[in-house]
């Protein structure tokens, strides 16, 4: 793994790798302050992802959104 560098991989690491972002919101009652998981503060949380998307759907959202770096919706449209 490596940072970009002016935007691109590095000849050392040329293959792209996405960037995930999941978003999880919690209805809370009293001081969210207070908030801790099982595993600790909420910086503790994790999550696992598994790759079974159809490969043409993949690297369609992959030059669509990744490579000009858009953010896209989840139907992988800008």
């Amino acid at each position: 793994m490596s940072y970009p560098v002016n935007g691109a991989c590095p000849a050392s690491h040329p293959v792209i790798v996405p960037k995930l972002r999941q978003v999880l919101r919690y209805p809370v009652s009293g001081d969210p302050a207070r908030l801790r998981l099982s595993s600790g503060p909420g910086y503790t949380m994790h999550a696992d992802f598994f790759n079974a998307w159809p490969e043409a759907e993949m690297e369609r959202r992959v030059r669509d959104c990744i490579r000009p770096i858009v953010k896209c919706g989840a139907d992988g449209t800008p």
